[in-house]
């Protein structure tokens, strides 16, 4: 898939703003805007590349077999970054400007008429101006999408944590991906529940399992093992089977919203093959990469006051983290480590060097650890 991905703006206007940007807070900031958007636009061409080559020209329902359960999944994503359903969009469709083509490479895709492009793909469905208003966001979900489970009661980041994943049989890594709460009624992420951010609802369950672990002498968790773990944790409770306050309040504000008529699996072996259907997702490896660096970045801002005050107040910091639980790994680098604009650049300015370097160095480890590791 061929895009055209010059910048958003003419040269000459380029090295006006450049120039300006070095006398000029303001324009500093236009300038900054308009790298980050061109960014955006080349990190969105590679994402539509990919999904070109996942779906190469062939029907949706009939040859890949993950299509038909996320068509619900399309219809909850449009509606949630456009602000209009797939209905809506469809009924204001106009197909003589507009058809849609059952040739290959992708059948039902926009095609373009007249001089808008050939070949039967949309034209450009990456600037806002484009003629292809859901086009890029259904290519986008399809880079994104995950079953919609709503909450794992044993975090994918615990299960895949080094000293955590060593422990654990292979069943019970099935068990654990298949013990979800399912749905809710807002989309689980790694946010605040309870009063207690998923952050530390993740160390608490780490502790406890590591708890458990030795409190039962196991070298290598079984399933049913993991079985008893997690209604512990899913109940709020201890592995000693006492209360425990953080794991109690998340639980049960994430129990609230779970949307009615939810019904996850129950049974041993339907968690079991709800566990083996989320490991075999395409997207799962960077997705549980993304939730194990999650974890370390969660334990690297805790360790010193200061800059775990800076993160608590970063945009950066909640737009990384939002950014590994989409998978986008690249994006969560920038923003975390990166040289300008990120967050290790705001503890330097406010906490120090040295500080700064730690978090820099530690990162890097894990986003090297994370990305070479294969998770099954």
């Amino acid at each position: 898939m061929n895009r055209d991905l010059r910048p958003v703006a003419p040269a000459v206007e380029r090295e006006q703003l450049e120039w300006l940007a070095q006398i000029s807070t303001r324009h500093e900031r236009q300038l900054q805007e308009l790298n980050n958007a061109e960014g955006e636009t080349r990190r969105e061409a590679e994402q539509l590349a990919w999904v070109a080559q996942v779906f190469p020209g062939c029907p949706a329902q009939q040859r890949n077999p993950l299509r038909s359960e996320f068509d619900a999944d399309v219809r909850e994503f449009a509606d949630a970054i456009t602000g209009r359903s797939t209905v809506e969009i469809d009924e204001a469709w106009d197909p003589a400007k507009h058809p849609r083509t059952a040739a290959p490479p992708n059948p039902g895709w926009w095609a373009p008429t007249g001089d808008a492009g050939g070949g039967g793909r949309p034209a450009s469905s990456l600037g806002r101006t484009a003629s292809y208003p859901a086009s890029k966001h259904i290519a986008a979900l399809q880079v994104s999408s995950v079953p919609k489970v709503g909450h794992h009661w044993v975090p994918v980041a615990v299960v895949f944590d080094e000293d955590i994943r060593r422990v654990l049989s292979d069943k019970a890594v099935e068990y654990a991906m298949g013990a979800y709460s399912g749905p809710t009624t807002d989309p689980h992420n790694y946010g605040k529940y309870g009063g207690v951010l998923h952050r530390d609802y993740s160390a608490k369950v780490k502790e406890e399992l590591q708890a458990f672990i030795k409190r039962n002498k196991i070298t290598k968790m079984t399933a049913e093992q993991m079985e008893e773990f997690g209604d512990l944790m899913k109940s709020g409770a201890k592995a000693s089977g006492k209360p425990h306050p953080q794991i109690g309040a998340f639980n049960s504000a994430i129990k609230a919203q779970v949307a009615k008529g939810t019904a996850p699996p129950s049974t041993m072996d339907d968690i079991l093959a709800a566990g083996r259907k989320y490991l075999k997702h395409p997207r799962f490896q960077i997705l549980a990469a993304g939730a194990v660096i999650s974890g370390v970045l969660g334990e690297v801002v805790a360790q010193q006051v200061k800059v775990l005050q800076v993160a608590a107040h970063s945009g950066h910091y909640e737009r990384a983290l939002r950014a590994l639980t989409n998978g986008d790994l690249d994006r969560a680098q920038r923003l975390l480590i990166g040289d300008d604009q990120s967050l290790y650049v705001e503890i330097q300015d406010r906490v120090g060097f040295h500080a700064a370097e730690h978090f820099k160095i530690a990162m890097r480890r894990a986003f090297a650890n994370a990305t070479n590791r294969v998770y099954k």
